[in-house]
């Protein structure tokens, strides 16, 4: 299950780079920041919208085909 759209991923991603850039004295070194920019470049890169699912009968009901997440 995504928390997020794409879309709004790209929205917190733009919003980190920002605020990196803008106080680069302190966030650009910042080991969390670095992180969260990295771990949200990462989902983005990843996301999948799960649109096509079929029926696991070994495990759970519902997987997406593409990235095969449990999705019902």
């Amino acid at each position: 299950m995504n928390d997020f759209t794409k879309s709004e991923l790209s929205i917190i991603h733009l919003a980190v780079v920002r605020d990196m850039n803008q106080f680069a004295h302190i966030l650009k070194t910042s080991p969390s920041m670095i992180e969260l920019r990295d771990k949200l470049e990462a989902m983005i890169d990843n996301y999948c919208d799960h649109t096509e699912e079929y029926e696991d009968f070994n495990y759970s009901p519902m997987r997406c085909k593409e990235c095969k997440e449990i999705t019902g």
